[in-house]
């Protein structure tokens, strides 16, 4: 036997031996239904998968379309719908590979796959327009779609939104590229990826959502109880580990460009994952912009700060 192999195998084994202890089964499709899915939770099948949504608020008008970011689901939104909830029809949703939703059946976490998604269930719902709210990846998904169904699209909100992988090619903007929690770094490295589609410590969850939240009081128990069992709904270890593994930049700064609708930007002035810089940056390169900048707010304002997030969103939803 070769050292090299020898080698190998012992690490395999000091990680199993590490892992190991951290080891959690998936919570079937089933029981997260039965615990998360109560009124008025919805499932509409496209593509092959249960996409999990839910349709709120006033029952006439233009809808306000919500879509959270990695590794989150449909629940981040929840104190935007209790401040909005009474001004205008709200459709939120779980993005395949996250919440209840769950894996894509081919393991496709495309761009161009997100925006099908959601095009296709406004559509099934009766809804030829909407407004468009996205944070962190869920703002990448909310300006492609705007650019790839503008006909769909009346205003865009983007909240700590990525830009395109942060692969800002401007050398006049210093945008630090930190996004990436440890969850993040151990998916793209193939060694650690292959645990963790099994092995999820609790820990972990919690870093993560302190390493979000500016004010770290406000990660209770409960909040870290519910991103830990959304994780580990049946398929969704994998898909997160497929998700950060299979992102390549799709069209960059110059779809970007091809963004013309109103675009409200909402920032977290200590966002420790995507820089406040970024926020900027939007702004120099969208033709018609509004910044708004959240003092002792980190990466999810709507969660950190929602009556006030919530009330500048409908500001400008309704132009004033």
């Amino acid at each position: 036997m070769k050292p090299i192999t020898k080698a190998t195998i012992a690490l395999l084994i000091i990680l199993a031996a590490l892992f190991l202890p951290f080891f959690k089964t998936d919570i079937s499709f089933e029981d997260m239904k039965s615990k998360y899915a109560d009124v008025p939770s919805a499932f509409m099948e496209i593509e092959g998968m249960p996409v999990h949504y839910r349709a709120e608020g006033q029952a006439e008008g233009t809808p306000l379309l919500l879509i959270h970011g990695t590794s989150s689901s449909l629940f981040t939104w929840d104190g935007w719908v209790e401040n909005l909830k009474d001004s205008l029809p709200i459709i939120r949703i779980d993005l395949p590979g996250f919440g209840l939703t769950g894996p894509h059946p081919e393991r496709n976490y495309s761009i161009d796959m997100y925006t099908r998604v959601i095009a296709q269930l406004l559509k099934e719902l009766g809804h030829q327009q909407c407004y468009v709210a996205g944070n962190s990846l869920g703002g990448y998904v909310a300006w492609n779609f705007a650019v790839e169904y503008p006909e769909m699209v009346q205003k865009v909100i983007l909240l700590d939104a990525v830009a395109y992988h942060n692969e800002i090619p401007i050398d006049s903007i210093p945008v630090k590229d930190n996004g990436h929690s440890l969850a993040f770094s151990l998916a793209k490295n193939p060694l650690f990826s292959f645990f963790m589609r099994w092995v999820t410590p609790k820990y972990l969850v919690e870093k993560s959502l302190k390493e979000v939240y500016f004010d770290k009081e406000k990660v209770s128990p409960e909040l870290i109880d519910l991103y830990y069992d959304l994780i580990r709904r049946a398929g969704n270890r994998e898909a997160f580990v497929d998700n950060i593994q299979s992102r390549v930049p799709e069209g960059g700064e110059q779809k970007l460009h091809a963004l013309q609708q109103p675009v409200l930007i909402q920032w977290g002035k200590e966002d420790a994952w995507i820089d406040v810089s970024l926020a900027y940056w939007f702004q120099a390169v969208l033709p018609s912009t509004e910044l708004i900048i959240y003092e002792e707010v980190g990466h999810v304002p709507m969660e950190e700060l929602p009556e006030a997030t919530a009330k500048d969103a409908l500001r400008f939803i309704r132009g004033k």
